[in-house]
Protein backbone atom coordinates (compact mmCIF):
# COMPACT_ATOMS: atom_id res chain seq x y z
CA UNK A 1 0.00 0.00 0.00
CA UNK A 2 2.95 2.07 0.89
CA UNK A 3 4.71 1.61 -1.96
CA UNK A 4 1.29 2.63 -4.15
CA UNK A 5 2.00 5.89 -2.59
CA UNK A 6 5.73 6.51 -3.03
CA UNK A 7 4.72 7.77 -6.46
CA UNK A 8 2.00 10.65 -5.73
CA UNK A 9 4.42 11.34 -2.31
CA UNK A 10 7.46 12.19 -4.77
CA UNK A 11 5.31 14.00 -7.46
CA UNK A 12 3.86 15.98 -4.60
CA UNK A 13 7.32 16.70 -3.38
CA UNK A 14 8.42 17.77 -6.78
CA UNK A 15 5.46 20.43 -7.04
CA UNK A 16 6.32 21.44 -3.76
CA UNK A 17 9.96 22.24 -4.99
CA UNK A 18 8.74 23.52 -7.96
CA UNK A 19 6.43 25.81 -6.43
CA UNK A 20 9.01 27.02 -3.30
CA UNK A 21 11.49 27.20 -6.55
CA UNK A 22 8.97 29.68 -8.40
CA UNK A 23 8.12 31.34 -5.17
CA UNK A 24 12.13 32.14 -4.58
CA UNK A 25 12.63 33.03 -8.15
CA UNK A 26 9.84 35.82 -7.95
CA UNK A 27 10.79 37.07 -4.84
CA UNK A 28 14.73 37.23 -6.51
CA UNK A 29 13.25 38.89 -9.35
CA UNK A 30 11.24 41.38 -6.95
CA UNK A 31 14.55 42.33 -4.84
CA UNK A 32 16.30 42.75 -8.30
CA UNK A 33 13.77 45.12 -9.02
CA UNK A 34 13.31 46.88 -5.90
CA UNK A 35 17.03 46.88 -5.90
CA UNK A 36 17.99 48.24 -9.78
CA UNK A 37 14.60 50.95 -8.98
CA UNK A 38 15.98 52.15 -5.43
CA UNK A 39 19.92 52.49 -7.32
CA UNK A 40 18.28 54.37 -10.00
CA UNK A 41 16.28 56.30 -8.17
CA UNK A 42 19.41 56.91 -5.69
CA UNK A 43 21.26 57.75 -8.42
CA UNK A 44 18.58 60.08 -10.32
CA UNK A 45 18.08 61.86 -6.49
CA UNK A 46 21.71 62.61 -6.59
CA UNK A 47 21.93 63.64 -9.89
CA UNK A 48 19.27 66.18 -9.60
CA UNK A 49 21.21 67.16 -6.13
CA UNK A 50 24.04 67.76 -8.59
CA UNK A 51 21.88 69.68 -11.05
CA UNK A 52 19.95 71.62 -8.09
CA UNK A 53 22.86 72.36 -5.83
CA UNK A 54 26.79 72.13 -8.06
CA UNK A 55 27.48 74.66 -10.54
CA UNK A 56 28.17 72.43 -13.42
CA UNK A 57 31.10 74.71 -14.99
CA UNK A 58 33.36 75.29 -11.79
CA UNK A 59 32.19 72.41 -9.75
CA UNK A 60 31.21 74.29 -6.34
CA UNK A 61 28.15 75.06 -4.95
CA UNK A 62 25.47 77.09 -6.79
CA UNK A 63 23.17 79.48 -4.64
CA UNK A 64 20.66 77.20 -3.87
CA UNK A 65 23.15 75.06 -1.55
CA UNK A 66 25.10 77.80 -0.33
CA UNK A 67 21.75 79.85 0.86
CA UNK A 68 20.54 76.50 2.62
CA UNK A 69 23.98 76.04 4.50
CA UNK A 70 24.72 79.81 5.26
CA UNK A 71 21.57 79.81 6.88
CA UNK A 72 22.24 76.95 9.17
CA UNK A 73 25.66 78.69 9.81
CA UNK A 74 23.93 81.91 10.76
CA UNK A 75 21.04 80.14 13.40
CA UNK A 76 23.85 78.19 14.70
CA UNK A 77 26.65 80.04 15.15
CA UNK A 78 29.21 80.47 18.39
CA UNK A 79 30.47 84.28 19.09
CA UNK A 80 31.96 84.57 15.71
CA UNK A 81 30.22 87.29 13.35
CA UNK A 82 30.14 86.87 9.61
CA UNK A 83 29.79 88.95 6.67
CA UNK A 84 27.83 88.31 3.29
CA UNK A 85 30.77 89.63 -0.03
CA UNK A 86 29.57 89.27 -3.40
CA UNK A 87 31.87 90.16 -5.91
CA UNK A 88 32.58 89.96 -9.95
CA UNK A 89 35.34 90.50 -12.49
CA UNK A 90 35.69 93.68 -13.77
CA UNK A 91 34.86 93.93 -17.35
CA UNK A 92 34.72 89.99 -17.76
CA UNK A 93 32.50 90.51 -20.98
CA UNK A 94 35.44 91.91 -22.68
CA UNK A 95 37.39 88.81 -21.63
CA UNK A 96 35.11 86.80 -23.45
CA UNK A 97 35.02 88.62 -26.80
CA UNK A 98 38.87 89.49 -27.02
CA UNK A 99 39.81 85.60 -25.74
CA UNK A 100 36.70 83.33 -26.63
CA UNK A 101 34.45 82.01 -24.13
CA UNK A 102 36.77 78.83 -23.52
CA UNK A 103 39.64 81.15 -21.98
CA UNK A 104 36.50 82.65 -19.75
CA UNK A 105 35.45 79.91 -18.63
CA UNK A 106 38.83 78.60 -17.77
CA UNK A 107 39.60 82.26 -15.75
CA UNK A 108 36.05 81.27 -13.93
CA UNK A 109 37.43 78.58 -12.73
CA UNK A 110 40.65 79.70 -11.67
CA UNK A 111 38.87 82.17 -9.56
CA UNK A 112 36.82 79.29 -7.91
CA UNK A 113 39.88 77.52 -7.15
CA UNK A 114 41.48 80.45 -5.87
CA UNK A 115 38.55 81.43 -3.39
CA UNK A 116 38.56 77.50 -2.05
CA UNK A 117 41.95 78.00 -1.41
CA UNK A 118 42.15 81.48 0.55
CA UNK A 119 39.08 80.06 3.09
CA UNK A 120 39.19 79.70 6.35
CA UNK A 121 37.92 76.68 8.59
CA UNK A 122 33.59 77.38 8.25
CA UNK A 123 33.67 79.40 5.43
CA UNK A 124 31.58 79.34 2.06
CA UNK A 125 31.42 79.74 -1.28
CA UNK A 126 28.94 79.51 -4.27
CA UNK A 127 29.68 80.95 -7.75
CA UNK A 128 25.91 82.20 -8.71
CA UNK A 129 25.60 83.86 -12.26
CA UNK A 130 28.37 84.32 -15.08
CA UNK A 131 31.22 85.95 -13.01
CA UNK A 132 29.61 86.71 -9.44
CA UNK A 133 31.01 84.90 -7.11
CA UNK A 134 29.01 85.03 -2.91
CA UNK A 135 31.08 84.10 0.14
CA UNK A 136 30.20 83.86 3.77
CA UNK A 137 33.36 84.93 5.81
CA UNK A 138 34.21 85.23 9.11
CA UNK A 139 34.12 89.09 9.98
CA UNK A 140 36.28 91.06 12.61
CA UNK A 141 36.51 94.33 11.19
CA UNK A 142 36.52 95.99 8.43
CA UNK A 143 40.51 96.71 8.16
CA UNK A 144 41.12 92.68 8.23
CA UNK A 145 38.00 92.07 5.94
CA UNK A 146 39.68 94.39 3.41
CA UNK A 147 43.57 93.57 3.86
CA UNK A 148 42.23 89.92 3.27
CA UNK A 149 40.62 90.85 0.02
CA UNK A 150 43.41 93.00 -1.50
CA UNK A 151 45.64 90.02 -0.89
CA UNK A 152 43.36 87.59 -2.36
CA UNK A 153 42.99 89.98 -5.12
CA UNK A 154 46.71 90.15 -5.46
CA UNK A 155 47.43 86.46 -6.22
CA UNK A 156 44.28 86.31 -8.05
CA UNK A 157 45.74 89.27 -10.26
CA UNK A 158 47.52 86.82 -13.23
CA UNK A 159 45.42 84.57 -14.72
CA UNK A 160 48.07 82.71 -17.30
CA UNK A 161 46.89 80.40 -20.47
CA UNK A 162 48.70 79.11 -23.19
CA UNK A 163 51.46 81.81 -23.16
CA UNK A 164 48.94 85.10 -22.28
CA UNK A 165 48.67 86.60 -18.99
CA UNK A 166 45.47 88.16 -18.41
CA UNK A 167 45.06 90.71 -15.57
CA UNK A 168 42.26 90.33 -13.21
CA UNK A 169 40.59 92.99 -11.04
CA UNK A 170 37.16 92.67 -9.07
CA UNK A 171 34.53 94.31 -7.58
CA UNK A 172 33.26 93.70 -4.03
CA UNK A 173 30.22 94.40 -2.50
CA UNK A 174 30.20 93.83 1.45
CA UNK A 175 27.64 93.39 3.99
CA UNK A 176 28.13 92.34 7.92
CA UNK A 177 25.37 90.48 8.94
CA UNK A 178 25.77 90.97 12.92
CA UNK A 179 22.63 89.90 14.62
CA UNK A 180 21.16 89.43 11.19
CA UNK A 181 20.43 85.63 10.27
CA UNK A 182 18.93 86.29 6.90
CA UNK A 183 20.80 84.97 4.42
CA UNK A 184 18.94 86.55 1.06
CA UNK A 185 18.60 90.27 3.12
CA UNK A 186 22.45 89.79 3.44
CA UNK A 187 22.96 88.32 -0.12
CA UNK A 188 20.62 91.47 -1.27
CA UNK A 189 22.47 94.12 0.52
CA UNK A 190 25.64 92.73 -0.61
CA UNK A 191 25.03 93.05 -4.09
CA UNK A 192 23.92 96.11 -3.89
CA UNK A 193 27.29 97.25 -2.73
CA UNK A 194 28.82 95.50 -5.17
CA UNK A 195 26.83 97.17 -7.90
CA UNK A 196 27.32 100.76 -5.90
CA UNK A 197 30.54 100.63 -7.10
CA UNK A 198 30.64 98.96 -10.46
CA UNK A 199 32.03 100.34 -13.36
CA UNK A 200 35.52 101.38 -11.96
CA UNK A 201 38.73 99.47 -13.92
CA UNK A 202 40.50 99.03 -10.55
CA UNK A 203 39.75 96.42 -7.46
CA UNK A 204 37.25 97.79 -5.49
CA UNK A 205 35.15 96.99 -2.09
CA UNK A 206 31.94 98.53 -0.69
CA UNK A 207 30.49 97.82 2.83
CA UNK A 208 26.89 98.32 2.72
CA UNK A 209 26.38 101.10 5.01
CA UNK A 210 23.57 103.80 5.77
CA UNK A 211 25.52 106.34 2.65
CA UNK A 212 24.75 103.66 0.28
CA UNK A 213 20.81 103.56 1.66
CA UNK A 214 20.71 107.07 1.20
CA UNK A 215 21.66 106.44 -2.30
CA UNK A 216 19.22 103.86 -2.79
CA UNK A 217 16.39 106.46 -1.24
CA UNK A 218 17.56 109.43 -3.61
CA UNK A 219 17.91 106.74 -6.72
CA UNK A 220 13.95 105.75 -5.59
CA UNK A 221 12.81 109.39 -5.40
CA UNK A 222 14.57 110.06 -9.17
CA UNK A 223 12.81 107.04 -10.61
CA UNK A 224 9.51 108.18 -9.15
CA UNK A 225 9.56 111.52 -10.53
CA UNK A 226 11.28 111.02 -13.91
CA UNK A 227 8.17 110.95 -16.16
CA UNK A 228 6.52 114.02 -14.48
CA UNK A 229 9.86 115.56 -14.78
CA UNK A 230 9.88 115.00 -18.80
CA UNK A 231 5.87 116.17 -19.01
CA UNK A 232 6.89 119.20 -16.89
CA UNK A 233 9.92 120.38 -18.68
CA UNK A 234 12.20 119.76 -16.03
CA UNK A 235 14.99 118.14 -18.26
CA UNK A 236 17.11 121.00 -20.34
CA UNK A 237 19.65 120.90 -23.17
CA UNK A 238 22.49 122.32 -22.62
CA UNK A 239 25.58 122.38 -25.60
CA UNK A 240 28.84 122.55 -25.38
CA UNK A 241 30.83 124.02 -28.37
CA UNK A 242 32.79 122.04 -30.44
CA UNK A 243 36.08 124.11 -32.10
CA UNK A 244 37.54 123.72 -35.31
CA UNK A 245 41.42 123.60 -34.38
CA UNK A 246 42.35 125.22 -37.76
CA UNK A 247 40.00 128.12 -37.80
CA UNK A 248 39.41 127.91 -34.24
CA UNK A 249 35.59 128.16 -34.43
CA UNK A 250 32.67 126.85 -33.39
CA UNK A 251 32.51 123.60 -36.29
CA UNK A 252 29.72 122.33 -34.38
CA UNK A 253 28.50 121.25 -30.83
CA UNK A 254 27.42 118.14 -28.31
CA UNK A 255 23.93 118.51 -26.76
CA UNK A 256 24.02 117.63 -22.91
CA UNK A 257 21.16 116.98 -21.10
CA UNK A 258 20.36 118.54 -17.47
CA UNK A 259 17.79 118.22 -15.10
CA UNK A 260 16.47 121.45 -12.93
CA UNK A 261 14.18 119.36 -10.99
CA UNK A 262 11.71 121.13 -8.63
CA UNK A 263 12.49 118.99 -5.85
CA UNK A 264 16.06 117.86 -6.04
CA UNK A 265 17.62 121.10 -7.27
CA UNK A 266 19.86 121.21 -10.42
CA UNK A 267 21.21 117.59 -11.32
CA UNK A 268 23.85 116.95 -13.09
CA UNK A 269 23.79 113.98 -15.65
CA UNK A 270 25.99 111.61 -13.78
CA UNK A 271 23.17 111.47 -10.66
CA UNK A 272 20.59 110.63 -13.06
CA UNK A 273 21.72 109.05 -16.55
CA UNK A 274 23.24 105.88 -14.72
CA UNK A 275 19.56 105.39 -13.18
CA UNK A 276 17.73 106.00 -16.36
CA UNK A 277 20.12 103.96 -18.00
CA UNK A 278 19.09 101.08 -16.13
CA UNK A 279 15.21 101.42 -15.97
CA UNK A 280 15.29 101.99 -19.73
CA UNK A 281 13.71 105.49 -19.77
CA UNK A 282 16.78 106.90 -20.89
CA UNK A 283 15.10 105.72 -24.62
CA UNK A 284 12.22 108.33 -24.28
CA UNK A 285 14.82 111.18 -22.68
CA UNK A 286 17.29 110.80 -25.55
CA UNK A 287 14.63 111.32 -28.22
CA UNK A 288 13.65 114.59 -26.20
CA UNK A 289 17.04 115.99 -26.57
CA UNK A 290 17.12 115.13 -30.44
CA UNK A 291 13.48 117.02 -30.74
CA UNK A 292 15.19 119.72 -29.07
CA UNK A 293 18.10 119.97 -31.20
CA UNK A 294 15.69 119.09 -34.32
CA UNK A 295 13.55 122.00 -33.80
CA UNK A 296 16.78 124.35 -32.92
CA UNK A 297 18.20 123.45 -36.22
CA UNK A 298 14.65 124.36 -38.27
CA UNK A 299 14.65 127.42 -36.16
CA UNK A 300 18.03 128.34 -37.50
CA UNK A 301 16.97 127.24 -40.87
CA UNK A 302 13.80 129.20 -41.43
CA UNK A 303 15.29 132.18 -40.24
CA UNK A 304 18.27 131.81 -42.59
CA UNK A 305 21.06 131.04 -40.48
CA UNK A 306 23.38 128.70 -40.94
CA UNK A 307 23.01 125.64 -38.93
CA UNK A 308 26.01 123.75 -37.28
CA UNK A 309 26.25 119.63 -36.73
CA UNK A 310 25.02 119.13 -33.55
CA UNK A 311 25.63 115.78 -31.80
CA UNK A 312 23.25 113.95 -29.53
CA UNK A 313 24.55 110.78 -27.20
CA UNK A 314 22.40 107.69 -27.66
CA UNK A 315 22.21 104.86 -25.26
CA UNK A 316 22.82 101.55 -25.86
CA UNK A 317 19.09 100.83 -25.08
CA UNK A 318 17.95 101.78 -28.39
CA UNK A 319 19.69 99.63 -30.64
CA UNK A 320 17.32 96.64 -29.02
CA UNK A 321 14.29 98.28 -30.48
CA UNK A 322 12.83 98.00 -33.86
CA UNK A 323 11.44 100.66 -34.26
CA UNK A 324 14.69 103.21 -33.77
CA UNK A 325 15.53 103.77 -36.87
CA UNK A 326 11.75 104.59 -38.07
CA UNK A 327 11.70 107.02 -35.19
CA UNK A 328 14.60 108.85 -35.61
CA UNK A 329 13.84 108.98 -39.58
CA UNK A 330 10.06 110.32 -38.34
CA UNK A 331 11.53 112.78 -36.18
CA UNK A 332 14.02 114.59 -38.81
CA UNK A 333 10.71 114.56 -41.66
CA UNK A 334 8.39 116.15 -38.82
CA UNK A 335 10.75 119.20 -38.54
CA UNK A 336 12.16 118.80 -42.07
CA UNK A 337 15.61 118.72 -41.30
CA UNK A 338 18.18 117.53 -42.72
CA UNK A 339 19.97 114.18 -40.89
CA UNK A 340 23.50 115.24 -42.00
CA UNK A 341 23.13 118.03 -39.14
CA UNK A 342 22.59 115.53 -36.68
CA UNK A 343 25.48 112.86 -35.45
CA UNK A 344 24.66 110.45 -33.24
CA UNK A 345 26.83 109.65 -30.55
CA UNK A 346 27.32 106.07 -29.59
CA UNK A 347 29.75 104.58 -27.00
CA UNK A 348 32.51 102.27 -27.70
CA UNK A 349 31.13 99.43 -24.82
CA UNK A 350 27.48 99.02 -26.31
CA UNK A 351 29.40 97.10 -29.45
CA UNK A 352 30.08 94.36 -27.06
CA UNK A 353 26.17 93.63 -25.90
CA UNK A 354 25.93 92.33 -30.01
CA UNK A 355 28.35 93.28 -32.32
CA UNK A 356 26.41 92.16 -35.56
CA UNK A 357 22.94 93.83 -34.47
CA UNK A 358 24.62 97.03 -33.21
CA UNK A 359 27.22 97.09 -37.04
CA UNK A 360 23.40 96.49 -38.82
CA UNK A 361 21.60 99.23 -36.98
CA UNK A 362 24.39 101.39 -37.90
CA UNK A 363 25.09 100.77 -41.40
CA UNK A 364 20.79 101.97 -41.80
CA UNK A 365 21.71 104.90 -39.53
CA UNK A 366 24.26 105.83 -42.38
CA UNK A 367 21.51 105.13 -45.12
CA UNK A 368 19.18 107.61 -43.64
CA UNK A 369 22.09 110.18 -43.84
CA UNK A 370 22.82 110.77 -39.84
CA UNK A 371 26.52 111.11 -39.12
CA UNK A 372 27.93 108.65 -36.76
CA UNK A 373 30.45 108.62 -34.13
CA UNK A 374 32.40 106.67 -31.52
CA UNK A 375 32.39 108.35 -27.88
CA UNK A 376 35.11 107.69 -25.90
CA UNK A 377 37.34 105.62 -27.79
CA UNK A 378 40.09 103.77 -26.51
CA UNK A 379 38.41 103.02 -23.28
CA UNK A 380 37.98 99.34 -24.11
CA UNK A 381 39.88 96.90 -25.20
CA UNK A 382 39.07 96.48 -29.24
CA UNK A 383 38.91 99.91 -30.23
CA UNK A 384 41.51 98.53 -33.32
CA UNK A 385 38.94 95.53 -34.35
CA UNK A 386 36.10 97.30 -34.13
CA UNK A 387 37.46 99.61 -37.03
CA UNK A 388 37.65 97.23 -39.00
CA UNK A 389 34.02 96.67 -39.20
CA UNK A 390 32.17 99.67 -38.49
CA UNK A 391 30.70 102.22 -40.26
CA UNK A 392 31.97 105.57 -38.31
CA UNK A 393 32.76 109.48 -39.50
CA UNK A 394 34.13 110.54 -36.22
CA UNK A 395 36.28 109.38 -33.74
CA UNK A 396 36.07 110.72 -30.12
CA UNK A 397 39.25 110.05 -28.25
CA UNK A 398 38.24 109.49 -24.34
CA UNK A 399 39.47 112.48 -21.99
CA UNK A 400 41.38 109.85 -20.56
CA UNK A 401 44.14 109.91 -22.96
CA UNK A 402 44.56 113.36 -23.03
CA UNK A 403 45.16 113.47 -19.28
CA UNK A 404 48.17 111.99 -19.68
CA UNK A 405 49.64 113.63 -22.51
CA UNK A 406 51.46 115.97 -19.76
CA UNK A 407 53.48 113.16 -18.49
CA UNK A 408 53.29 110.49 -20.87
CA UNK A 409 55.57 110.29 -24.33
CA UNK A 410 53.32 107.16 -25.19
CA UNK A 411 50.19 108.54 -24.97
CA UNK A 412 51.02 111.65 -27.12
CA UNK A 413 52.83 109.01 -29.61
CA UNK A 414 49.30 106.58 -29.67
CA UNK A 415 47.57 110.05 -30.31
CA UNK A 416 49.43 111.10 -32.68
CA UNK A 417 49.10 107.27 -34.49
CA UNK A 418 45.27 107.69 -34.09
CA UNK A 419 45.25 110.66 -35.74
CA UNK A 420 46.67 109.47 -39.05
CA UNK A 421 45.05 106.61 -39.27
CA UNK A 422 41.85 108.09 -38.79
CA UNK A 423 42.86 110.37 -41.54
CA UNK A 424 43.32 107.89 -43.66
CA UNK A 425 40.03 105.70 -42.65
CA UNK A 426 38.36 108.89 -43.59
CA UNK A 427 37.39 109.88 -40.43
CA UNK A 428 37.34 112.89 -38.41
CA UNK A 429 38.26 113.26 -34.55
CA UNK A 430 37.66 115.15 -31.93
CA UNK A 431 38.95 114.86 -28.73
CA UNK A 432 37.36 115.67 -25.61
CA UNK A 433 38.33 116.78 -22.40
CA UNK A 434 40.68 119.88 -23.22
CA UNK A 435 41.49 122.17 -20.42
CA UNK A 436 45.04 123.22 -20.17
CA UNK A 437 46.44 125.92 -23.23
CA UNK A 438 49.47 122.28 -23.78
CA UNK A 439 46.84 120.19 -24.71
CA UNK A 440 45.77 122.45 -27.25
CA UNK A 441 49.01 122.97 -28.28
CA UNK A 442 49.87 119.45 -28.73
CA UNK A 443 46.14 118.30 -30.61
CA UNK A 444 47.28 121.29 -33.15
CA UNK A 445 50.90 119.65 -33.63
CA UNK A 446 48.83 116.48 -34.43
CA UNK A 447 46.54 117.89 -36.71
CA UNK A 448 43.83 116.44 -34.39
CA UNK A 449 40.10 117.78 -36.18
CA UNK A 450 38.63 119.21 -33.41
CA UNK A 451 38.77 120.05 -29.90
CA UNK A 452 35.87 120.12 -27.05
CA UNK A 453 36.45 121.03 -23.04
CA UNK A 454 36.28 123.56 -20.77
CA UNK A 455 39.41 125.40 -22.40
CA UNK A 456 36.94 126.76 -24.80
CA UNK A 457 33.78 126.21 -23.62
CA UNK A 458 31.58 124.24 -20.76
CA UNK A 459 28.25 123.14 -21.58
CA UNK A 460 26.28 126.31 -21.55
CA UNK A 461 22.46 126.73 -22.11
CA UNK A 462 20.57 127.74 -25.30
CA UNK A 463 20.29 131.61 -24.60
CA UNK A 464 24.10 131.50 -24.12
CA UNK A 465 25.22 129.26 -26.75
CA UNK A 466 23.58 131.45 -29.18
CA UNK A 467 25.39 134.36 -27.63
CA UNK A 468 28.29 132.79 -27.65
CA UNK A 469 27.89 131.78 -31.66
CA UNK A 470 26.85 135.31 -32.67
CA UNK A 471 30.20 136.65 -30.57
CA UNK A 472 32.07 134.38 -32.67
CA UNK A 473 29.97 135.93 -35.50
CA UNK A 474 28.96 132.34 -36.77
CA UNK A 475 25.63 133.38 -37.07
CA UNK A 476 24.54 137.38 -37.53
Amino acid sequence: MISKNIPLLLTNVSNSMQISFIIAALISIIVAILFFYGRRKYLHDEQMKEITYIDSLTGIWNINKFSIEAEDILCNKDSRNFAVLSMDIVKFRYINDCYGHEMGDSVLKYVAQKIEDNLYEGEIFARTSCDKFVILAEYIDQTQTVERLKDACLQLENFEQNNQTIKLCFNCGIFVMEEQSDIVLGLDKADIARKYIKGKSKNSFAFFDSKIEQELIRQKEIEDGMEKALENGEFVVYYQPKIDLTTMEISGAEALVRWDSSKHGFLNPCEFVPILEQNGFIVDLDFYVLEQVCALLKKWIDSGIKPICISVNQSRKHLSNSAYLKKLQCLTEKYNVPSELIELELTESMFFDNKEVVVKTMKNMRKLGFVLSMDDFGSGYSSLNLLKEIPIDVLKIDKSFLEETETSEKTKIIIEQVVIMARKLKMKVVCEGVETQEQADFLKKVYCDTAQGYLYAKPMSLMDFVETLETQKMIS
